[in-house]
């Protein structure tokens, strides 16, 4: 199951490139000298039209440019204002809509919660493990001390059915970007410990459902030979990111939790998708809202 490493033991070794020496060179170059700090806590969206919901909202307004934010090509918002523009733009003015190359971020805060209490929403900056850790290695360099990552899973268990709402408390590796940064291993798992008051917040107040999940870098190449091995380990979804997010998190000591709906079925026989199923988007805008409210009523 592990990926052939040409240094053995890489994972324990000082990096030549980080996030941190990227930042301070676009800050150099564009003479910027007081850079912006992003909140503690981000929610990372892996599916795209979720975040893009946010610009319907009246309570978001955009607060920082592009060169702010230190090169990242985001979008920043911030809540609380009352005269919201009823069409976001970016700091170039092109729309949202047409921005396919950006990763935009807002800023939520309600307008009586502390600055404590605001949350980053990040999105477009792709699926897979890859994209994921380096959104998230990038904004970790800007300050962002928590991330909730809400993606699509398959399910392996004919009971969870499509719209179920899980929490994923323990990840297969089969994705090659987690051993990057953590011994060889067949698996990585939440420690017992790790932010245990906002872990049963998520499950009680989301309905969320605990579970093991297998993380895969090919999605066009999950075999029934792998679908009944994982199985047979207790494994009930699929998905491509939340092993390498939680063995960075851990790298770092950064709290990642990786929450996930079922948008499709994977059997030994078959798939079936049902990504375009009303229950899948209902769950994911439920996910999204109320993590935000959580996030402003939990700190």
């Amino acid at each position: 199951m592990k990926p052939y490493l040409f240094v053995p033991g890489k994972y324990k070794k000082p990096s030549l490139v980080s996030p941190e020496g990227r930042m301070t060179y676009f800050h150099k170059s564009h003479k910027i000298k007081d850079p912006t700090c992003l909140p503690s806590r981000a929610i990372l969206c892996f599916w795209d039209g979720l975040a893009r919901s946010l610009k319907k909202r009246k309570d978001f307004q955009k607060s920082l440019s592009v060169h702010e934010t230190g090169g990242l090509h985001v979008d920043l918002y911030r809540t609380g204002q009352e005269n919201a523009p009823s069409k976001l733009r970016s700091s170039s003015g092109r729309s949202l809509q047409k921005r396919q190359n950006s990763n935009p971020i807002s800023i939520y805060k309600p307008q009586s919660a502390a600055q404590s209490a605001s949350v980053a929403v990040v999105s477009r900056f792709g699926i897979g493990a890859p994209a994921g850790v380096v959104c998230l290695e990038n904004l970790r360099a800007y300050g962002v001390k928590e991330f909730i990552s809400v993606g699509l899973v398959g399910s392996l268990n004919s009971n969870l059915k499509l719209g179920s709402k899980v929490l994923i408390k323990k990840s297969f590796r089969g994705e090659g970007c987690s051993y990057h940064y953590r011994a060889p291993f067949p698996y990585v798992e939440m420690s017992e410990s790790e932010e245990r008051g906002m872990y049963l917040k998520l499950i009680k107040e989301l309905k969320l459902k605990p579970v093991v999940s297998w993380t895969t870098d090919a999605p066009f190449r999950e075999t029934k030979e792998e679908v009944l091995y994982f199985q047979s380990k207790g494994v009930e979804c699929v998905e491509m990111e939340a092993s390498a997010l939680m063995a960075v998190g851990e790298y770092y000591g950064v709290s990642v939790f990786c929450l996930g709906v079922v948008s499709d079925h994977l059997s030994p026989e078959a798939w079936t998708p049902g990504f375009f199923d009303p229950s899948v988007k209902k769950s994911l805008s439920e996910l999204l809202n109320k993590i935000l409210f959580l996030y402003t009523d939990f700190v």
